[in-house]
């Protein structure tokens, strides 16, 4: 055994691994070591080939690149939307907001039903729910129809937020799983381009795009629809299962990885309700058509955004363990967010300042590009950074963050009309990005004092591993 693992002489709190031997005479780097360990037993999913676990990872994928479209496609239709419902931009704002809060609301459910049933069970039961909303909104009628369909849609999408990482957590080695997530994360982001539907296919009504969605929910289905696994433990267990997260909420690195991802995810949706009445609108006077190409460019920057959350940061993170003795901390994790910062109020700038003092259109759209990079590194990075802390609960400690992330969402698609009316666009954008910069850049906290954090609520973490079931 390595010498220097011996933790008589390195502080080991939850979230510190060994991971990198020293180097030796016949290995100048050291050799990685596998964390989790993997058992012998060959139906372990960390033993498993790797071609098995790229067909897994590819299949939850499809399944949260599909819910990630579906989430995202009708904002640069907003305004065919309200005219054909005979309603207000406010009023869907309003279904928008309803989703993302039952996304957070729903893993509350769906976790302890993946617990109880497994998992295959929690995704085919979400595809099932999300039909249901589709055929309801393909016959939509007025605004009911659209704040009702989004509610149920937003509880149905819930899984693909909470338990597509634990999965991924469950296959991946603690060296590996920043690129899986990333990878996770740059092909939801391709979802992005899914707005450009209505440029695509210019003939296709509202109703027919929601007919589509119907398709690629069936086909998703098809993809995963497996004979169900049903694990022991008794209803009693799943309802305490329950209210599990909500003792997890005061977690500093909870805390601050829901407000991060909340925030991230508030930028994205904001301008995704502003695109069509800040740019279809003077000096821009944007069509539909051209209202879905603009989001090429944040795909474009969830691209590097993944690239940087992905290998780079490995690398990273990789090289740090060696210089700390082999020791990993989780919060190697967090230096990107200190260039993020910068970047990810930087494009808030440009989209908003920009736009109110007419720049050219490029501006607000490479602005628009780095916040796409914003929100793909911190969907990668804030999900790898729980995982690592609190590997032994991750499934209540991911849904702990979802459900932050999700309340935070709801709260500024609420809210961001109405302050934009009252304020004007430049006040507003100029508060985003600084509210923007501040929650980002906390990540500089975690880096120097993330250890002590987790040290403070050690005993906390390890009486509630103990008293969980399996994951």
């Amino acid at each position: 055994m390595d010498e220097n693992h011996s933790s008589d002489d390195y502080e080991v709190v939850p979230g510190t691994v060994y991971l990198v031997t020293q180097p030796s005479q016949t290995d100048e780097h050291g050799d990685i070591i596998l964390v989790p360990t993997p058992s012998e037993n060959l139906g372990d999913p960390l033993c498993w080939s790797v071609w098995r676990k790229r067909y897994h990872l590819f299949l939850l994928v499809i399944y949260s690149t599909v819910m990630t479209a579906l989430g995202n496609w009708e904002s640069s239709v907003y305004v065919d939307i309200q005219d054909a419902l005979g309603t207000t931009i406010n009023q869907l704002n309003i279904g928008t907001a309803l989703t993302l809060l039952m996304l957070g609301v729903g893993n509350i459910f769906f976790t302890p039903l993946s617990h109880k049933f497994g998992r295959r069970i929690a995704y085919l039961s979400s595809l099932a729910v999300v039909i249901g909303c589709h055929i309801w909104l393909a016959t939509a009628k007025n605004s009911g129809d659209f704040i009702g369909a989004h509610s149920l849609f937003g509880l149905g999408r819930a899984p693909y937020e909470a338990l597509v990482p634990i999965s991924i957590a469950d296959i991946f080695f603690a060296h590996e799983r920043g690129f899986a997530l990333a990878q996770e994360s740059t092909l939801e982001a391709i979802c992005q381009d899914d707005k450009e539907g209505k440029h695509l296919h210019p003939s296709l009504t509202n109703t027919s795009a929601y007919k589509v969605g119907q398709v690629l929910e069936t086909d998703s289905f098809r993809l995963q629809c497996r004979p169900r696994v049903i694990l022991p433990g008794t209803w009693g267990e799943f309802f305490r299962q329950v209210y599990r997260p909500l003792q997890l909420a005061w977690f500093p690195a909870i805390v601050w990885s829901g407000l991060e991802y909340g925030a991230c995810v508030s930028w994205i949706t904001v301008l995704g309700t502003t695109t069509a009445s800040i740019l279809g609108s003077s000096p821009y006077n944007m069509n539909n058509e051209a209202l879905g190409l603009i989001w090429l460019s944040p795909l474009i920057g969830g691209f590097f955004g993944a690239l940087t959350a992905g290998p780079m940061n490995d690398r990273l993170i990789l090289y740090l363990t060696r210089r700390n003795r082999g020791w990993l901390e989780p919060e190697f994790r967090l230096w990107v967010f200190i260039p993020m910062a910068f970047l990810m109020s930087g494009g808030l700038l440009l989209y908003g300042v920009g736009s109110a003092n007419a720049l050219p259109w490029t501006g607000p759209v490479v602005g628009m590009g780095f916040v796409g990079f914003g929100l793909t590194v911190a969907a990668a990075l804030t999900m790898a950074y729980v995982v690592d802390c609190y590997k032994e609960v991750d499934g209540e400690a991911i849904t702990a963050v979802i459900l932050i992330r999700n309340i935070i969402g709801c709260a500024m698609t609420f809210g961001i009309q109405p302050w934009i009316d009252s304020m004007g666009v430049q006040n507003t954008f100029l508060l985003v990005c600084f509210l923007s910069f501040f929650i980002t850049i906390f990540a500089a906290a975690f880096i120097c004092w993330g250890k002590k954090f987790r040290f403070l609520t050690k005993m906390a973490y390890l009486s509630f591993a103990a008293s969980s079931g399996p994951n």
